[in-house]
C-alpha cells in the first residue's frame, strides 16, 4: 500500500512534532483526495501543540493529531457522487468544513481541522466535497494557504454584520492592533474598501511595513501609551467605527473609549492573556452603554462568506503577505519561527561570540537574518576564539547596513588590555597589522554599554552596580573610553550574579563585585524592569535564571573554547515581551531546540546550573 508523510502531535509542545508515515487516504461517497502544496500556520496551530487550545468545547481528538487547519492543493481523484469538483481543481481549506452559512452553532465549532480533527500538515488529505473553496488563480500557492483564517477573519470584522453582497467600509475608520495575519489582512481589506486604517504596535519597524502596504495612521503604543487619545484626534474625535480587537484584558477598556458612537467592536484575540488583571474593574456594561457599542466575537466565518471574500480579493488583486516559506521537512522549525516571535519583527538577544564565527552564523541561521528580525548583541566578540575579525567585521557590517535594526553592545573582551592577554591583538598582527588592531579598539571605545528594550528589559553585558541609582547615570557615560578598573563602567561589563551572598561581595575575577539576589529584587522593583539581560559567563544550557526569574544570562558561544561542551542560546522578545529561547547544541550535535516562552515580568524560580567565567 502506498504511503505519506504527516506531521503529528501529541499536543506536548513544539518540540513534540514527529514526521511520521501513514498509509495513502482513497476518497470515500461525496469526497475527493487533495495534494496539499502549501501550508500556512496560524498562533492557533502553537496554541494546539503546546495543547493549550482549551476554550472552545470539541469532540474528544486521537492521542496524536495531524495539527494546521490551512492549505492549498490540487485534488487528485474524486469519490463517487461527488458533483462540485473534478480532477485537477486547484482548492483551499475551509477551517470549519461543516459551516456552510449564516452563525456558527456549538456543534459546527467543535469539528475544527487541525483539532479536533486531523489538519493538513500532510502530503495528501481526503475532505468532504462541500469543505473546500476554489483557490484564486493569481495567487501562488502560498499566497493563497494563508486565507482560510486571517483572511475569512479579517473579512468577518469588516464585513460579517452587513448583508451578503453589501460590503462596507467605505469613508469609515478601521482601527488595527498589531501587526499579525488577521491585522494585515484586515489593513489590506480595508484599503481596497476605501477605508481610513489606523494600525497599532510597538515596533517602528513593523509600522513603516504597515504603511508602505498602505496605512493611512499608525500608532506606537510604547510611545503613546494613550493611544485610544491618540485615536480620537486621529479621527477628529470621531473613533474608529470597526476595531479588530486583539489584546484582550489589558486593551478593551482602551478600544471602548477609542470606539466611534454606534460602532463595531471585534474580539478576535487575547495577545494579554486569557485571564483578567486581578485589579481589573471594566464595567463593559456601561463602557457599552455609553457609545451604543456592539461586541462581538469572531470565529473565523462561513464557507459562503468566505467564497465572497475571495471574489473581493480577485477583483481587487489584493496579494496576501507571506513571510517566510519552509519546506515541508522544516515544519517544525517553522514553528519555532512563528512561536519565537520572529514573524514580522521581533528582537533577537544574542551573549557572547568570542570569535567563534561559524557559531555566529549559526545564530543568525535560526534567529532570522537582518533587517526580518532585529538584533541586540551583548558583547564579547572577539578573543579567545581563532576567528574574531570575521565575526566583529560581520557585526559591524549588519549594524552599517541596517542601523535602526542592529544593535551592538561592549563587552569586557572590547578592551586593549584585554585582547592583549586572550588573543585578539595576536590575530590581528599575525594576519593583517597592529594598525588594524588600533582601529578596531577606537570603535570598542565608542560602543555603547547598557541598552533597554521596550522600557522593561534591562540589557548589558556585565551586571549591576553599586553606584547604579539612575538610567540617566549611564546615558552620560563620555564616549570614546577606555574601560576604568572599577566604577559604574566596570561594573556594567565585569559584575557577576551570585546567589548565596546578600547585597554586594568580593569578585573572584579581581575586578568589579558579585551581587545577590535581594540586589536584582531591589533594582527592578525601584526602576520598573521586569527582566534584567546579561552575558558574561559561560552557563551549560546556554542561558540561566537567576534571582526568581528577574535575571537570565545569555551565553551564545557552543562548546566554549572547544573544551566546555556547553550549548549557546540566543533569546528572543516579541511585541507583548513574551521571552523564548533557541538553543545551539555544540557543532555535530542536535542543531537547534526551542525552549517554551515565559513572560518577562514572571518570577518562577529557577534550577542551578554550573558556570564557567568568560
Amino acid at each position: 500500500m502506498a504511503s505519506i508523510k504527516q506531521w503529528t502531535t501529541p499536543l506536548k509542545g513544539v518540540e513534540s512534532l514527529k514526521l511520521t508515515e501513514a498509509p495513502k487516504p482513497a476518497p470515500g461517497k461525496g469526497e475527493v483526495l487533495v495534494e496539499i502544496h502549501a501550508v500556512s500556520l496560524n498562533y492557533r496551530d502553537i496554541e494546539v501543540t503546546n495543547g493549550e487550545y482549551t476554550h472552545h468545547k470539541s469532540v474528544g481528538q486521537e492521542d496524536r493529531i495531524v495539527p494546521c487547519s490551512d492549505m492549498c492543493g490540487v485534488i487528485t481523484q474524486v469519490g463517487d457522487g461527488v458533483s462540485a469538483w473534478k480532477v485537477g481543481d486547484r482548492v483551499l481549506s475551509t477551517f470549519l468544513p461543516d459551516h456552510q452559512t449564516g452563525q456558527v452553532t456549538e456543534k459546527e465549532l467543535s469539528r475544527g481541522i487541525g483539532l479536533p480533527l486531523d489538519g493538513v500538515l500532510a502530503e495528501y488529505r481526503v475532505f468532504p466535497e462541500h469543505a473546500l473553496v476554489k483557490a484564486p488563480s493569481y495567487m501562488s500557492d502560498e499566497q493563497a494557504a494563508t486565507l482560510p483564517i486571517a483572511v475569512v477573519t479579517a473579512w468577518m470584522s469588516i464585513n460579517g454584520m452587513r448583508p451578503m453582497g453589501q460590503n462596507g467600509g467605505h469613508g469609515e475608520y478601521i482601527l488595527l492592533q498589531g501587526t499579525g495575519g488577521v491585522a494585515i489582512a484586515g489593513l489590506q481589506i480595508g484599503k481596497a474598501s476605501g477605508a481610513k486604517v489606523i494600525i497599532t504596535s510597538s515596533s517602528d519597524s513593523k509600522l513603516a511595513q504597515a504603511k508602505e502596504l498602505g496605512a493611512d495612521y499608525t500608532i506606537n503604543y510604547r510611545t503613546h501609551p494613550n493611544w485610544e487619545e491618540e485615536v480620537m484626534r486621529l479621527t477628529n474625535n470621531h473613533g474608529a467605527d470597526i476595531i479588530l480587537e486583539v489584546g484582550g484584558a489589558q486593551t478593551l477598556k482602551k478600544s471602548f473609549d477609542s470606539i466611534a458612537f454606534g460602532g463595531l467592536i471585534n474580539c478576535i484575540g487575547y495577545v494579554s492573556g486569557k485571564m483578567d488583571a486581578p485589579d481589573d474593574r471594566t464595567n463593559v456594561n456601561l463602557l457599552a452603554l455609553r457609545r451604543n457599542v456592539t461586541l462581538k466575537g469572531i470565529i473565523n466565518g462561513p464557507k459562503d462568506r468566505f467564497e465572497e471574500a475571495v471574489k473581493f480579493y480577485e477583483k481587487h488583486q489584493i496579494q496576501p503577505v507571506v513571510n517566510k516559506v519552509f519546506s515541508f521537512e522544516e515544519a517544525n522549525e517553522a514553528f519555532r519561527f512563528l512561536e519565537s516571535g520572529n514573524h514580522f519583527g521581533k528582537v533577537v538577544i544574542c551573549g557572547d561570540v568570542h570569535g567563534q564565527y561559524y557559531d555566529l552564523l549559526r545564530l543568525f541561521e535560526y534567529g532570522g537574518y537582518p533587517p526580518d528580525a532585529n538584533y541586540l548583541f551583548l558583547g564579547d566578540y572577539v578573543d579567545r576564539g581563532k576567528q574574531s575579525v570575521e565575526c566583529i567585521c560581520l557585526l559591524l557590517a549588519y549594524k552599517i547596513k541596517y542601523p535602526e535594526n542592529f544593535f551592538i553592545l561592549r563587552g569586557n573582551h572590547e578592551c586593549a588590555s584585554i585582547n592583549r592577554i586572550y588573543g585578539f591583538y595576536d590575530e590581528c598582527k599575525r594576519r593583517y597589522n597592529v594598525k588594524l588592531w588600533k582601529t578596531f579598539i577606537d570603535c570598542f571605545n565608542c560602543l555603547p554599554i547598557a541598552a533597554i528594550v521596550e522600557d522593561k528589559i534591562f540589557c548589558m553585558h556585565g551586571g549591576l552596580s553599586p553606584d547604579l541609582n539612575s538610567m540617566e547615570q549611564i546615558r552620560r557615560i563620555m564616549r570614546p573610553t577606555d574601560i576604568p578598573d572599577s566604577g559604574l563602567l566596570c561594573d556594567l561589563l565585569w559584575a557577576d550574579p551570585e546567589k548565596e551572598i546578600t547585597g554586594w561581595g568580593e569578585n573572584d575575577r579581581g575586578v568589579s563585585f558579585t551581587f545577590g539576589p535581594d540586589v536584582v529584587h531591589r533594582f527592578v522593583q525601584k526602576h520598573d524592569i521586569d527582566l534584567i539581560c546579561r552575558a558574561h559567563q559561560c552557563v551549560e544550557d546556554g542561558y540561566e535564571f537567576f534571582a526568581k526569574r528577574k535575571l537570565v544570562t545569555l551565553f551564545s558561544a557552543p562548546n566554549y573554547c572547544g573544551e566546555f561542551d556547553n550549548a549557546g542560546a540566543m533569546m528572543s522578545v516579541d511585541e507583548s515581551l513574551l521571552c523564548s529561547f533557541q538553543i545551539l547544541k555544540p557543532a555535530g550535535k542536535k542543531k537547534a531546540i526551542i525552549i517554551r516562552g515565559f513572560k518577562a515580568d514572571r518570577s518562577n524560580p529557577s534550577s542551578s546550573q554550573q558556570k564557567k567565567q568568560s
